[in-house]
């Protein structure tokens, strides 16, 4: 007897499809799965689930993926832009902490400056 083998991504989309014999054991031939990055995370293919088994029946094996959160740097210039104060990295969605010395500006006859986060 032969059964249909499918491998699909992780949105149900067709990579492989495969008529094998019973008892074979199907092996996946196209390019590692991907799936695209957001701004809050990026993938990597961990496995087929469920995992690889000897033909028996009908079979369809989804894609996988590890998710990781992704980091960003932030850098602390000084008013003018000519300067870097410092930089910090962060995971999306938290917020960045400025770590250096406290910036200061002169005080002109017209205005005396305090720095503000």
């Amino acid at each position: 007897n032969k059964y249909t083998i499918k491998f699909v991504n992780w949105d149900n989309s067709e990579l492989q499809v495969d008529e094998l014999e019973y008892g074979s054991t199907p092996v996946f031939n196209g390019e590692t799965p991907t799936k695209q990055s957001t701004e809050q995370y990026s993938y990597s293919f961990k496995k087929w689930s469920p995992d690889i088994e000897v033909v028996t029946q009908n079979a369809t094996y989804t894609a996988t993926f590890d998710e990781e959160i992704n980091q960003y740097t932030i850098t602390f210039y000084s008013e003018d832009g000519s300067q870097v104060l410092g930089t910090s990295t962060v995971n999306y969605g938290t917020n960045a902490t400025f770590e250096g010395e406290t910036p200061t500006k002169t005080a002109n006859a017209e205005f005396t400056y305090t720095f503000d986060l």
